[in-house]
Parts: structure tokens; sequence; C-alpha cells
């Protein structure tokens, strides 16, 4: 190495010290991860704000929507685009305070706000986690918190509409840093949170507790292994022993985890447990139906495991950052089998819904693995910086690679066009109190009404979908760019527009892209 360029290494070394050393301060330590939350926080928010100014949300957006808008007018969160009461799916009660909110502002950008602040603030408790709890250096910190807030998982839920289960990501890193601080009314609160969000949850917080018992911090007896006897004697010990706290607060979290399907959940859908209609092929009979489907045909489940699809998944969440949970794997073992089970599952949100879940363990397992790659410099862990600086530079790569966000997408040309002014001039004409079944990207801007329906454009014929579209609604709004089968065929869509003036409809607005149709004059009002 030339003089100059070991020169320069020595200076850019003494910099990154002085600037470790300003971060240690308490004053810093505490502020600094606020105000990169705060940052992260503005870009989310501003790229969503952006996709919904671009009517690019979709059926999700206007799902829960809907669904909040009646709860915020006092009625039960039913929504005629699920056919039946929100609840019954997942369990998601935290659509009560999020009514409380919507009752009096606009209810897409709250949601978004709502949401963009949930994912920015999982930098606190990570934060809090490598500094607190795992002894990091700022540096290593700073590129554990960096890597997350480009993490494609992250960027990805940000721009998937509104989905509740993104409020569980930082109450579930909260509940990792208050366990193993043995603060358990903080954990309990961050763990009832979750639940809010996503009943089932309830096993992701059985698991974390049996992990926190393990840690030697809560129970010294738990962290050699799991034998039976050391088992009874936990057990044994519940009374005297913190250590007990955590499986306590799992097994609520998993009773919880089968109270709510097995009678709330399935008492709002009148006996039918919607909850279980994407395990299927495992069982539909309730929640130890489906355990007892997986167990009696193993090689079904590790089929549907082990897809092309799935493997990508995981390489999209543990690729990012280097694979490191794999060399600290007791935090991310808690959501394994969550995220297994959803996996094999027909659901076809997995990679945006499930793995915003598995993003909190992921980085947790993130921590650890550093501490343990790490070693001991005065009462900190010191990470080789190169480590550091390949993490950082690995998260960027596969931010730009796989978020929805990347500078490959363009997210700066996400402007309004001929397209999206059509949209708006054609709904304006309908009113707020008839039936409508419109196109998916039309939806969110009629979900605050009591009937609305998605129009089916994905058969192959332009004159059955106009059949089956008549049935309930007052207005038809079709939107040609969601039509991929027939809608750039001109023929299929004179068909469709026949079909529908036989019937006795009325094409109230016709332009390039966008078709309003009436039912003569006053159908439904």
């Amino acid at each position: 190495m030339s003089a100059g360029a070991r020169n320069w290494k020595q200076r850019l070394e003494r910099a990154s010290l002085r600037w470790q050393a300003r971060i240690d301060t308490r004053g810093v330590d505490n502020a600094f991860p606020w105000a990169v939350a705060l940052l992260v926080f503005a870009v989310l928010l501003i790229l969503a704000l952006s996709r919904a100014y671009t009517l690019q949300a979709g059926l999700d957006m206007a799902l829960f929507k809907q669904s909040v808008w009646h709860v915020s007018r006092g009625f039960r969160p039913e929504s005629t685009l699920l056919g039946g009461n929100y609840l019954a799916e997942s369990g998601a009660y935290i659509i009560y305070p999020i009514s409380l909110l919507v009752r009096w502002l606009p209810i897409t950008p709250t949601l978004l706000v709502i949401q963009a602040a949930a994912l920015a603030v999982g930098v606190v408790p990570l934060w809090r986690l490598a500094r607190s709890r795992a002894d990091l250096k700022a540096a290593s910190a700073t590129a554990v918190i960096f890597a997350y807030s480009v993490y494609a998982a992250v960027h990805n839920a940000n721009l998937a509409d509104f989905h509740p289960e993104t409020l569980a990501l930082p109450a579930l890193l909260g509940a990792v840093y208050f366990g193993l601080g043995q603060r358990w009314f903080p954990f309990a609160a961050m763990a009832l949170l979750a639940l809010s969000c996503r009943s089932d949850l309830g096993w992701v917080v059985l698991f974390l507790g049996l992990a926190l018992a393990r840690n030697k911090r809560s129970h010294p007896s738990l962290t050699s292994g799991w034998s039976p006897a050391q088992l009874r004697r936990s057990i044994k010990g519940v009374s005297s022993s913190w250590g007990a706290v955590p499986v306590m607060l799992g097994l609520l979290g998993c009773a919880w985890a089968i109270i709510s399907p097995e009678l709330i959940q399935r008492g709002l859908a009148d006996g039918n447990p919607v909850y279980l209609e994407q395990f299927s092929r495992f069982g539909d009979d309730g929640t130890g139906d489906l355990i007892w489907g997986i167990l009696r045909r193993p090689h079904v489940f590790v089929s549907e495991l082990i897809t092309e699809e799935n493997f990508r998944i995981a390489v999209i969440l543990l690729a990012p950052v280097l694979i490191l949970p794999l060399l600290a794997p007791r935090f991310l073992l808690p959501a394994v089998p969550y995220m297994f089970v959803h996996l094999a599952s027909d659901a076809d949100d997995g990679l945006v819904v499930q793995s915003v879940i598995f993003t909190a363990f992921v980085f947790a397992s993130t921590v650890f693995a550093l501490q343990r790659s790490g070693s001991v410099l005065v009462r900190r862990v010191w990470v080789n910086r190169r480590l550091v600086l390949a993490l950082a530079l690995t998260a960027a790569i596969f931010f730009v690679r796989d978020a929805d966000s990347s500078p490959y997408r363009g997210p700066w040309d996400w402007t309004r066009g001929s397209r999206e002014e059509e949209i708006l001039v054609a709904l304006d004409q309908i009113p707020a109190t008839d039936a409508v079944r419109a196109s998916p990207q039309m939806l969110p801007l009629l979900a605050e009404r009591n009937v609305l329906y998605e129009l089916d454009t994905s058969g192959e014929s332009a004159r059955l979908d106009a059949q089956r579209a008549s049935e309930g609604v007052a207005w038809i709004a079709l939107d040609l760019s969601s039509a991929p089968v027939w809608g750039s065929d001109s023929i299929e869509v004179e068909r469709f527009d026949t079909t529908l003036r036989q019937q006795g409809w009325e094409r109230a607005f016709s332009a390039e892209q966008v078709r309003l149709y009436q039912y003569g004059t006053l159908r439904g009002r």
C-alpha cells in the first residue's frame, strides 16, 4: 500500500472513531434513531401518497377502507368486496382504534400515514436492541438500521395498499427488546398490539416467549437445553422465577390464537371458518384440523413449501442481510413455523403481508449475529468494518433489485396522466349512495359506500363478463387497462358495451381507457 493510500485510510479511521464517539453520548444515542425514523417515515409516506395519487391502489385498500368506514359510522366491519365481516378472516381488531381517527380524517391518507409511521418507527426498537441488548458500537448499529431502512420487504409492504399486519412489525421488535430486558409489562403491551393486528400472531408470541425463557438474563436453568427434567424444574419454579413469565405470556398468546379464530371469527362468519380457506388442502374444520392435516401429510406440506417461488422469497428476505440470521437463529425461529405455514398455503399475498412479520425476527437475529461475530472492545462489541460495510452495501443492492420503490421502477414518474384524469371525471358522476361494480384500481375511490363490488374482467368473453357485471348494481365503471385478456381488443370492448345496452344500460361516460354505465336513470337509488 502506498504512503498516500495509507494516509487516507488512517484519516478515515480517525474520522470514523470521532463520529462514533459523538454518537456514543447518551443524548445523541437516544435522539439519533428517532431522527432516522423521521427521515424513513418521510420517504415512505411520500412514496405511498404518490402511488395513491396516481390511482395505483387496488382491492386491498378498498376492502379495508370500506370496512373501517362502516366501523367509523357505528356499524360492523362488513365489506361487500369481501362478502362478509372483515374480522372473520384475520382477526384484525385494531380496525376499531383506527376507525376513531378516520371518523374525522380522510381515510386513504390517514391509513397510509399510519402504515408508513409504523414501518418507520421500527428503527427505534431495532437501534435500542443493537445498542442496549447486543452492545454493538454505533457503526454496526447504524449499518443495521440502514439495512432495515432499504429492506425490500419494508418498502413493498408500504406500497401494497394497506394491511394491518404491517403495524405488528414495530410491536414485535419492541417485544424482543423489552423481553430481553425483563420488562414484562411493556413486553405484554407490545404482544397485545401485535395480536390486535392479526390473531394468529399468537403462535409467534408463544415461540418468542419460549426463546426469551432460554435467555440467560431471564432464566439460567433454561439456557443449556430443553430436557424434560429442566422443563419440570422450570414449571416448578414459576412462582419464584421471572424466567417463567415470558412462557406464561406466550401461552396466553397461543390461547388467543386458538380462541379468536375458533370462537369469535367463526361466529362472525356464521360458523364458516373462512380464515382457513387458504389452508383447505390441509384442513378446513378448525385450527386443530389444520395442524393434524399438516402432521398427517408432511410430504404434501414440504412439497408446497419448497417451491421455486418460496425459495425466491427466502432469498429476498435473507440475502440482503448476508444470511446473518442463520448464524444466530434463536430470534429467527419464533417466526419460522408461522412463515412456513403461510408459504405452504394458497395465499397470494405471502410475500408482501407475511414477510413483513418475518422482517422483525430477521433483523433481531442479524443484530445478535453481528454481536457473535465481533469482539468486546472496552464495553462495546466491535465488528469488523468490512462486514459492516458489506451488510450496508448488500442491503442497498437488494433494495435496487427487489423493492417496488427501486430506481428501476421510476417512482419519480408516478404522476397522473390522461387515464387517471378520465377515471376521476367518470367516478365523480356516481352518487355516494348507489351500488357500484368497478375495476380494481377504481375501488379505493368508491369504497365509502354500502354496496361495492369488483368488476371481474378476467374471462375470455366480454359478453359473459358483462352479463355477470350487471347483477345487483346501478353503475358499472370499467378501466380497460384492467382487462388484459380482451381490453386491448376493440371488438371485445364493443361486445361488452353492446351486451350492457341490450340489458337496458346506458353509457354515462366514455373515453379512450374508461367507460361508465348506468342502468336506466333511477335504478338502485
